[in-house]
């Protein structure tokens, strides 16, 4: 666990240090825009995504570069509502508002407002993606753990789905496990850091792996970590526990959607930063790009 908390600190010290150097508060080569003022971190709104996101905002040291105009939905509690223009409303992406009847509300230039846009895709059983408009049911993102998802301009896109990172080589890879192919060498595993599938030291001896699964929020020593005995080749499959705790190949997504369906109903069922897609029968990442 220290490993990883140590290369965790590591990466966001590298990412800082790389994205950025201070020169007079300002960074080298950039100046802020008519859009942007350079102001202590404290004092910006805009919601960063992870380390390197603020890092790559950085224009000082503890300072930020900050946008001048809010989003003024962001007071709302409800994830992913934006400003439309055509009536001063607050709208999720991809939904018809005030728009007529083949228009939605989208972004365009600006993420943060939306704007009515002509449908790219007059079937509402098919998506925008890489600028062909494709059914629904089609397997849209072939590649192992992927995942397709809609953005604020209505198109959508592959991302790795949720237990699931990006790993150097740019394929999605298990957490805590070796990875697809065997990604990751000797006894190391998948750890998410600044988004990124990095290989770090297992927590486990030789022979056993942490599970997404079981992995506790709070781990203050080894001991706190649940191993589990690898009895299967898992290198080409998603990895599941089974019910002799041990790690085989199964499915971490499909059952788990199943039950969140059978037991609730709404938004609510889907867990943080997951949302019910009705056309797909099942939970989604959230993603506004």
């Amino acid at each position: 666990m220290y490993q990883v908390l140590g290369l965790l600190c590591l990466a966001f010290s590298l990412n800082a240090s790389t994205l950025y150097s201070i020169n007079g508060g300002q960074t080298d080569g950039t100046s802020c825009s008519e859009f942007e003022l350079c102001v202590d971190i404290g004092q910006c709104f805009t919601q960063f995504k992870n380390f390197a996101d603020a890092a790559k905002h950085s224009c000082g040291r503890g300072k930020v570069f900050c946008r001048n105009i809010r989003n003024p939905c962001e007071i709302f509690q409800k994830h992913g509502l934006l400003y439309a223009t055509e009536d001063a409303k607050c709208y999720k992406p991809q939904v018809q508002g005030p728009c007529r009847t083949d228009h939605w509300l989208v972004t365009t230039t600006d993420e943060m407002f939306l704007s009515c846009q002509p449908k790219p895709c007059s079937d509402v059983s098919h998506v925008l993606m890489a600028g062909k408009c494709r059914p629904y049911h089609e397997l849209l993102c072939p590649g192992f753990g992927e995942v397709w998802v809609s953005i604020g301009d209505g198109s959508a896109v592959c991302i790795c789905d949720t237990g699931f990172a990006r790993g150097l080589d740019g394929n999605c890879h298990q957490v805590f496990t070796k990875g697809y192919k065997g990604y990751c060498k000797g006894n190391t595993v998948v750890y998410e850091i600044n988004n990124k599938g990095l290989c770090v030291e297992n927590p486990c001896q030789k022979g056993k792996m942490p599970h997404l699964h079981t992995w506790s929020r709070l781990i203050k020593t080894a001991d706190d970590v649940t191993c589990h005995r690898v009895i299967d080749d898992i290198s080409e499959c998603e990895v599941e526990v089974n019910d002799d705790d041990e790690l085989v190949c199964g499915s971490i997504r499909n059952d788990q959607e199943a039950s969140l369906v059978k037991y609730c109903v709404g938004d609510s069922c889907c867990g943080k930063r997951r949302v019910w897609c009705p056309f797909r029968m099942r939970c989604v990442p959230i993603f506004f790009g």
